[in-house]
């Protein structure tokens, strides 16, 4: 979260009632920068709102306001940068502003194991997991991404609108981080990605 960017927000955007819920929700998410990466799920969740009004949302301050200059990406998450014109110096905007790549996924096929059952389609065996963790990577302060990296394997059951996930980690500091900063956040993510009513996260060691 970036203090500045929340404080111009509050204090110097045009934007009212659901808009200016909608840009606080992005300069909750920004770095030092004023550049952030949050999926529409996470958006959705916390602007109380669906995905089709955060699109919404998205044209009116990219278009209207002229406060967000957005950055759209086949396949993943869009990147926002708040625009504040005179009345806050900013760099120049460069890929390099932000900690995680936008370009590539954290979470890949080659670094963790999955496994799942999955009663329902579209999702195949891997793509919710790597879905509901790079979700919660937004949301995440970058030095707070180390935790998510120490998850080592996962699995997945997901059976008559429940669903079931367990994830490994190791090493026991970044465990217990992920249970008590986490879990909820994650859950929330989670239940909307897998479209179920029920849900239970698991954290071991191995």
């Amino acid at each position: 979260m970036s203090i500045k960017y929340m404080n111009w927000v509050w204090y110097n955007s045009k934007a009212k009632g659901s808009t200016l819920l909608f840009m606080l929700a992005i300069a909750d998410n920004a770095n030092d920068k004023g550049v952030a990466w949050p999926g529409l799920p996470l958006l959705a969740l916390k602007t109380r709102m669906s995905r089709r009004q955060v699109i919404r949302l998205i044209e009116i301050a990219e278009n209207v306001l002229n406060e967000l200059e957005v950055t759209r990406r086949d396949g993943k998450s869009n990147i926002y940068r708040i625009l504040t014109g005179d009345k806050m110096s900013l760099p120049d905007k460069h890929t390099s502003d932000i900690a995680v790549s936008p370009t590539s996924d954290i979470f890949d096929n080659n670094r963790i194991r999955f496994t799942a059952k999955v009663s329902h389609e579209p999702f195949n065996h891997q793509e919710p997991i790597i879905k509901i963790l790079n979700e919660i990577r937004s949301s995440f302060n970058p030095r707070n991404q180390k935790y998510l990296q120490a998850i080592i394997n996962s699995n997945l059951i997901v059976q008559n609108g429940s669903a079931k996930i367990t994830l490994v980690v190791p090493d026991d500091y970044a465990r217990e981080w992920l249970i008590n900063r986490a879990y909820t956040e994650l859950k929330n993510i989670a239940r909307g990605i897998l479209n179920v009513s029920n849900l239970d996260i698991a954290f071991v060691k191995e």
